[in-house]
This record gives C-alpha cells, structure tokens and sequence, in this order.
C-alpha cells in the first residue's frame, strides 16, 4: 500500500512517490539557465517564506529549488507548492502577494484565439476586455470557411506561435485544435476543458448507471482524447460521465471546479414587500433542467402557502410544454415566465428561495450566483449540486426525482428563517474560501506545467 501524505491545509491526500527528482530538476534548470540556484532545505514557515524572498529579490533573479523530506508530514508541502498553494496559513496577507508575485515570474504568457462569426456583439465585448487587459487576440471568422480552412489557419498559428501549450474550450475549439495539430503541427502540445455534454443525452441520462447512447457527439469526444495531452473537467460529476462511459481515459482526466468574483447586488425584499413566499428558478428551459418537478411539486406547496410565486426565467425547447403544464394544474395565477433577462441576480435576491431542479448538471453556475446573493438554494442531490453544497449544512439536497422531498426542502426554507441564515452563510464561507479566481487560476497553471514539463521531458 502506497503511503499518503495529507494537506493540512486543503485536506488533499497525495501518494509518497519516492523516485529520482533528477529529470525534473535538470528541467527546471534549463529553463532558469543563467540564474543562480538557491536551494532551501525545509519548507516550513521559515522556509517556505526564505523560498520567497529569493524568488522576489530585486537586485537578482535566482532559481530556487525546496527540499523537504518525503515523509507523510511534509511531502504534501512539496506537491501543495507545485499546485501553486502556500503550504503555511499566515497572517500576514503580504505574504501571499509575495508568493503570486514569484508565480507570476514563473508563469503563463497567454495569447487568445477567437474562432466566431463577423459581428458577434458578445464576443466583440470578451475580445475588447482582453485587449484592454493587454493580452494578444487572435481572430478566425467563419464566414465562408470549410473545417479544412479553419484548422489551417490555427495550424498555421500554432507554428509560427511557437506555443508551449494550447487550451482549447467547447466540442468546436476542440474539433479545430485536433485538426490542426494532427494535419499541420503534430508537434502542438493541446489540452481540453469540458464544460458539459450533449443536452439530449443529458435529457434521457440515468444517475443509476451514467450510460449514454453512442451518438456522434459520443464518438468525436473519443476522438479528441486520442489527440489531446488532458481533458480539465469542471466538476467530477462530468468527470464520471466521461470516464465511466470510457470517452475519456481517467489518465488524462482532472478535476478544476470553476472559481468566480461575484459584484454586489443590492435589490432585496424589503419588510414592507414581504408577503406571498416567492421561488425563483434560473435555467435553460430543458428537459435535464426538471422545471416539471418543480411545477408538480407546487400544489403540494400551495396548500400551506396558497399565495406562493414561482418566476420562471430561461427559455428553451421545453417552454411551450411547461406552459401546458402549467395550465393542466391550475397554476397559471402561482406562476410567471420571464424569458430571458439580465437581472437574474436580482431577481434572485429579491426571492425568498432559489430551486434548481436538473437532474444533472456539468456544474451550476447559477448555484453560485445564488450563493452570492445570500439566497438558500434547494435542489436534487445529484452532480454537480452535491459539490456546491453540503446536505443540512450549507443546502437543501432533496431525493433525485422526488416531488415530496422537493416540496418538502422548499418549506423547510420557509418555516425556518434561522436555519437558512445560518446554511447560507457555511455556503457564503465555501464561495469564498474555494470558489476563487485565484484557487481555479493555480490549479490552472499546475497542469500547465505539468504538460509543458512532460512535453520538455
């Protein structure tokens, strides 16, 4: 049995793999050739913060390397390093700007590649951010152009870039990039993050058995895998999907939750605007979504709150038959379609629940913006929810499919304002402790390296 090592300050378990560092070390130097080499034995506090001061000095550039033994007390401080995470919890917050600050040293130059169609209002908005934020944008326009001429002109990039790694997003980038290294630079290093699946196999998908149909989708995604170095996965729900249906191979598969920066939203029911239990459901109008759970669960709600408000807002295929429905059950006074809009996060604080009940999810985007609002989100235990929230401690995780348990969460949340409260902010603590920018961006960066390094080896 392989020993472990376990993170004291993540809680991450990470094998004891005592093997020649050489090859790695060897790398290292090659690419900090001409500096001077700084080794720091130990990297406790006084360490790993020594580690820093080299790293940072301004009078010369140092390459600095720390050794720590490798037993089940410290090794975790070498891997937790090498992912980017300070391994000592300090007080000093200049401590931890330091640290980025060698990160940066040692980091990513990023360049970005647009492939889109001429005048597309919101990627010119993504693109002009980027622009102003001093990255290289590169632009490939699909009018007129076959997948040949597309993969052309990102081969034709990729050689004269010179890139170290190239990250693709989404089934389309994917397909171009595959292309592309396979017909005019083989030599490209590519990686992968997958944000989701095909909607109709996510609208028919068991959670007993995760099986999907082998549907074109199903053999592009395997596809890809043969061409590329890592598939990200932004939850280990859609991990399990991809590995277990064998789409994926579970050695080049990785696990990155999202990590976002939420804004203020100020709208929030006043005491006076309180009366009727408002709901509010943000999503796509899909089936997957389980909008018909809710509208079925509602009856069942409107007998102890008969002036409750449930606001719809998405749109999708599903539309036109959840209104159906709606009507089949008498509820068209209870309910309201919004359609789409931009204040979803207002909308949201100004509800007294926020339900979500897919069946599935790649993630739940929204699940978060809620959370930023300070609103309690019941949902159905099932991925990705259940790595958003704890049950009974910072969620509402009701029974997959159940129209009972989801009635039964969403009264709960209303007969109990303390308890809501208090599950609200555990899931404010966990946004703002592991749902960062900056925890998705060095987790990021760690299999950057990893990939370039084993590209380099």
């Amino acid at each position: 049995m392989i020993p472990v090592s376990q993170s004291t300050i993540t809680g991450k378990k990470y094998p004891i793999q005592i093997e020649s560092q050489k090859e790695k070390i060897d790398s290292f130097l090659s690419r900090n050739s001409g500096k001077e080499v700084i080794v720091v034995q130990g990297l406790g506090f006084v360490g790993s913060v020594m580690s820093l001061v080299c790293a940072n000095a301004l009078s010369k550039e140092y390459a600095v390397i720390g050794v720590d033994l490798p037993n089940e007390n410290t090794y975790w401080k070498i891997c937790s390093l090498n992912e980017g995470i300070f391994p000592v919890i300090a007080s000093d917050k200049k401590i931890e700007e330091y640290y980025r600050s060698a990160l940066k040293k040692n980091g990513v130059d990023v360049e970005f590649l647009s492939v889109q169609k001429k005048n597309l209002a919101d990627a010119e908005i993504v693109l002009g951010a980027l622009r102003a934020s001093q990255v290289p944008v590169h632009v490939i326009y699909l009018d007129g152009l076959s997948l040949w001429g597309i993969s052309a002109k990102i081969g034709k990039l990729m050689r004269e870039g010179k890139y170290d790694l190239v990250h693709s997003h989404l089934i389309r980038a994917d397909v171009f990039v595959a292309l592309a290294k396979i017909i005019f630079f083989r030599k490209q290093r590519i990686i992968s993050t997958k944000h989701g699946y095909e909607e109709s196999a996510l609208n028919r998908i068991s959670l007993k058995s995760y099986r999907v149909r082998r549907s074109s989708y199903y053999y592009i995604m395997r596809f890809i895998d043969r061409v590329f170095y890592k598939s990200i996965f932004i939850s280990k729900g859609l991990y399990n999907l991809f590995t277990l249906n064998k789409i994926i191979s579970k050695s080049k598969a990785t696990i990155i939750h999202y990590g976002f920066k939420f804004e203020d939203v100020l709208a929030e029911k006043t005491v006076e605007e309180k009366g009727p239990k408002t709901i509010c459901v943000v999503g796509r109008l899909s089936a997957y979504k389980g909008h018909r759970f809710l509208l079925e669960a509602m009856p069942l709600i409107l007998k102890r709150y008969p002036e409750t408000v449930l606001k719809i807002i998405g749109w999708g295929p599903e539309e036109n038959n959840l209104k159906r429905e709606c009507s089949m059950l008498g509820l068209d006074k209870n309910i309201i379609f919004f359609g789409k809009r931009k204040d979803t996060e207002q909308q949201m604080k100004m509800s007294d629940v926020v339900v979500l009940p897919s069946v599935f999810e790649g993630f739940g985007i929204v699940a978060l913006e809620a959370i930023s609002v300070n609103r309690p989100v019941v949902t159905f235990n099932v991925p990705a929810f259940n790595e958003i929230f704890e049950k009974d401690i910072s969620g509402w995780l009701a029974r997959p499919y159940s129209v009972e348990d989801l009635a039964g969460e969403i009264m709960t949340v209303f007969d109990n304002e303390s308890m809501a409260v208090q599950r609200c902010a555990e899931a404010k603590k966990k946004l703002n402790q592991y749902f960062t920018t900056d925890r998705m961006t060095r987790e990021t960066i760690s299999v950057y390296h990893e990939s370039i390094r084993k590209n380099i080896d």
